[in-house]
């Protein structure tokens, strides 16, 4: 994905659990703020220029915000301008403690008929457990968005296909779902990379209306173990370089010290089961010798 006029980040969550992310991190609280801004912007822009928003729902400075950007994994393509072009968010969740109602799905059900929410809630669990078994991660995708002199174009394709390379990353893989508008062809362009369509022994989850961008919209599975052969190349050279580049995390010295500690006892841990030294019995732990990072 890497081009003269544009290079790919990640956005990383501060998150307890560094194993989490097979790559590495680092910090710059100054340059993430800025980053997450410019990709707020752009949804901004696009969503209020396809309608999906109203402009009362964007905050001063144009932003399209939701609660979930500051704890969500973020991808996005910046110009050499410091602008971000491409963008698409990864709210992750552990499928050993989460429930459906966890999820941002689960707001489907307020205005989806009941029949529609029971099979959503079963598929969706189905997934979840589906997770679990395969020691595997669930994530929810949305914020997609394209500067719209780039639509159509590769980088749009690979801004895309970025949701399997990110997912490969992610411990174990990533089983995800998205909400996609049937208006512009969004699904369409999902389900021809990948996206696959809600199903249980009942069938496919019908598509629903969404009052909130006044549209109808699709529910999509992505599994990260399940590239479309056409894409595989493809994919693995995006893996490649965002694994090559440090997932960025706003924090600061704190987090990198939290970082640190859980590396320690990471490290400790692994040594007691291997009978290398006793186990502790006091909280403390041991000191190890790491590398600085």
């Amino acid at each position: 994905m890497q081009n003269l006029s544009y290079h790919c980040e990640i956005l990383a969550p501060n998150i307890t659990d560094p194993s989490i992310w097979t790559g590495s991190f680092s910090w710059d609280e100054r340059r993430h703020a800025h980053l997450l801004r410019s990709a707020q912007q752009l949804r901004g822009r696009c969503y209020l220029a396809d309608g999906a928003v109203r402009p009362e729902q964007l905050v001063p400075d144009g932003r399209f915000t939701t609660p979930d950007d500051e704890r969500s994994w973020h991808f996005l393509v910046v110009a050499n301008t410091n602008r971000v072009i491409g963008c698409v968010r990864y709210s992750l969740f552990d499928p050993r403690i989460t429930r459906f109602n966890d999820l941002r799905a689960s707001d489907l059900v307020q205005f989806a008929d009941r029949e529609w929410s029971r099979k959503l809630v079963a598929i969706v669990e189905a997934d979840l457990a589906l997770a679990r078994s395969r020691g595997s991660l669930y994530a929810e995708l949305g914020g997609w968005a394209i500067a719209e002199e780039y639509r159509g174009t590769k980088l749009a394709l690979e801004t895309v296909l970025a949701s399997y390379a990110w997912g490969a990353l992610v411990r174990n893989g990533c089983i995800c779902s998205c909400t996609a508008t049937v208006r512009h062809g969004s699904a369409s362009i999902l389900r021809r990379i990948g996206g696959r369509p809600l199903e249980s022994t009942e069938g496919t989850l019908p598509l629903y209306w969404d009052p909130r961008y006044g549209c109808e919209m699709e529910m999509l599975r992505f599994d990260s173990q399940a590239v479309v052969p056409r894409y595989r190349r493809l994919v693995v050279e995006i893996q490649s370089q965002l694994k090559n580049r440090a997932a960025l995390q706003a924090g600061g010295a704190a987090s990198q010290e939290q970082f640190r500690e859980s590396l320690l006892n990471l490290s400790r841990a692994l040594e007691v089961g291997r009978g290398l030294v006793p186990a502790l019995t006091n909280s403390h732990p041991a000191e190890v010798n790491l590398p600085n990072r």
